[in-house]
């Protein structure tokens, strides 16, 4: 537990030379096991967030993450063929609707575990100020 009251000039300095830090250390890189794809997809996501967002603790949901975003752009794939087709086999088409729901489904739950999504990040205090600050105050009402 960090010290009580108020923060003094050297902390602040800990702090500024700890971020400086981390700054200059860049994103991190992809592990050797992601494909190239996946490889893309890591950098895509961390080159668009700051560089201290996905400590080393995160870095296996991440990769997954990668993993399952390639996995279900192969499926998108295979329905496009599927739908293109003359004949659609039901079963099959069924068979990968279920396979791109199942993604889907992992890759939203990894998105707001490592809170890159908006949902992840809303802050439900700031949108109620500016939701109330668009009512009309009290003493305006009865005035037209």
């Amino acid at each position: 537990m960090g010290a009580r009251g108020r923060k003094t000039a050297g902390d602040h300095q800990a702090e500024t030379a700890k971020a400086k830090v981390l700054d200059e250390k860049g994103p991190p890189k992809p592990p050797k096991d992601l494909t190239d794809d996946q490889a893309a997809e890591w950098r895509a996501i961390v080159d668009v967030m700051p560089n201290d967002w996905f400590g080393p603790e995160t870095y296996p949901l991440l990769a997954q993450y990668c993993r399952h975003i390639t996995g279900a752009r192969a499926i998108a794939g295979l329905l496009v063929s599927v739908e293109r087709a003359d004949e659609v086999d039901i079963r099959e088409y069924d068979r990968l609707l279920r396979m791109r729901e199942r993604e889907s489904k992992v890759l939203s739950t990894l998105a707001t575990k490592m809170r890159i999504t908006h949902q992840s990040r809303y802050d439900d205090k700031a949108a109620h100020r500016k939701h109330a600050n668009n009512k009309p105050r009290p003493w305006e009402i009865g005035i037209r």
